[in-house]
């Protein structure tokens, strides 16, 4: 499954659950954009250590 259809369900899930567990709802998207960014920016680190050593080949 597709992280677009994923969040589409999110939301679906956060606007027909109560408000109490819709701060839950929010925590956990939070929590998956969080991951989601964290392993963008380490793929982008991995780039940047190997780049010089692309370069010297």
């Amino acid at each position: 499954m597709s992280t677009a259809r994923k969040r589409i369900l999110w939301l679906n899930f956060a606007g027909f659950s109560s408000i109490g567990s819709s701060h839950e709802v929010c925590r956990l998207l939070i929590i998956t954009i969080t991951i989601e960014l964290q392993k963008r920016v380490r793929a982008q680190m991995v780039r940047i250590m190997l780049q010089p050593g692309l370069d010297a080949l």
